[in-house]
């Protein structure tokens, strides 16, 4: 009998990037069923853009889940 306790579709993970001033809190998801594909937490990027003044750019295609 095959173990499958393992055999998942998705979850999510935490993410905290720290710099020296600020801690940047967001999560991942990992889709096993999902290819050629990208999440990208929004918020998170506006933060980083802004805190590292970093000039942002729109995607050429995005999708709101």
């Amino acid at each position: 009998m095959p173990d499958d306790s393992f055999d998942f579709k998705s979850f999510t993970v935490d993410i905290i990037l720290n710099s020296l001033e600020k801690i940047f809190r967001s999560f991942a998801l990992i889709d096993m069923r999902v290819t050629d594909m990208t999440f990208i937490d929004e918020s998170l990027m506006s933060e980083l853009c802004e805190h590292f003044d970093i000039q942002s750019i729109s995607l050429s295609k995005s999708k709101l889940i």
